[in-house]
């Protein structure tokens, strides 16, 4: 699943969807993917169910041993904790995705990690380190700060 053309309630939508199928099912594994995915959705839209979101899809991939899910959801927390100005909590989330990234070759995620990590160290209110844009898809950023 992606999200394009900015559709976040539908996205939402289909990720809810998604993983009530997943849970009636039994499929933790794909339950985990879809939390990631609908916490992706609630990221961009503000919705401040996305942490919690994250946090039971982390909790799952660290139960069921699924690493790169691990690292997906540590990505995500990274990205929220930055987007709402908490640089410390976003470092601390980010430092294992960008390990977990490297160590398992994913490397278009270990590219969208060390970009947020350039943001991370750029001082707030400055302008988007290379290969940082404050666009997202065809439309400015809503934040103030760098976005990966």
């Amino acid at each position: 699943m992606t999200i394009c053309n900015e559709q976040y309630d539908a996205a939402r939508s289909e990720a809810r969807r998604a993983r009530d199928a997943a849970e009636a099912l039994g499929e933790s594994g794909v339950s985990a993917g879809a939390l990631r995915f609908l916490a992706d959705a609630c990221r961009e839209t503000g919705d401040e169910g996305a942490e919690a979101l994250y946090r039971e899809s982390e909790h799952l991939a660290d139960k069921l041993d699924m690493r790169p899910a691990r690292a997906h959801a540590h990505l995500g927390l990274a990205k929220l904790y930055h987007r709402a100005g908490r640089p410390a909590e976003a470092a601390d989330r980010l430092a294992p995705a960008t390990a977990m990234c490297r160590d398992m070759g994913m490397t278009h995620w270990l590219e969208k990690a060390t970009r947020l990590s350039a943001a991370l160290a750029a001082p707030r209110g400055c302008s988007a380190p290379s290969g940082v844009s404050n666009r997202v898809g065809n439309r400015e950023s809503r934040y103030s700060h760098p976005r990966p």
